[in-house]
């Protein structure tokens, strides 16, 4: 079952955008690095699109080295 887009935009921008705790932020870009790994979960048609409009376009100064992953 894929995550789809609704969901990942939820997420993302609950976690990494505007975490409540520095750990959420952490932990966002860890589990995004598992959805986006070889075999993606994310919904595939999605997939593109989220990245280069939400990881690409994000804060460098908020990465971390998760973020970077």
């Amino acid at each position: 079952m894929y995550l789809v887009e609704e969901q990942a935009n939820l997420v993302w921008q609950c976690l990494a955008e505007d975490p409540v705790f520095p750990i959420d932020r952490e932990m966002c870009f860890e589990w995004f690095s598992k959805l986006m790994g070889e075999d993606p979960d994310l919904e595939p048609a999605f997939f593109q699109p989220f990245f280069e409009r939400k990881v690409l376009n994000f804060d460098a100064t908020m990465l971390t080295e998760s973020g970077m992953e």
